[in-house]
């Protein structure tokens, strides 16, 4: 195989990975609803004694650390949830 050949195949190949990743990023940034991963945001705050005043894009887990919860709170919570009808 040619050095330009080889050159051309490994620029195809990148490319080709450079499209899924921003296909994906994509995806995920304007695609998805929010609260697409099932729980409204506002049942975790209740439950978890956080401020439900807090910003719409402000992540659960930067919460939980300010206000000292752990990760198992976290899953009881969800674990409640889901067994609720």
């Amino acid at each position: 195989m040619k050095r330009t050949a080889l050159n051309a195949l490994i620029d195809t190949l990148a490319f080709v990975a450079l499209v899924f990743i921003a296909s994906t990023g994509f995806l995920m940034r304007y695609q998805l609803p929010p609260g697409s991963g099932g729980f409204p945001k506002e049942y975790l705050l209740d439950q978890l004694g956080l401020p439900t005043d807090a910003a719409s894009d402000e992540r659960i887990g930067r919460l939980m650390r300010t206000n000292d919860l752990q990760m198992q709170d976290l899953r009881q919570v969800i674990a409640k949830y889901k067994e609720t009808p």
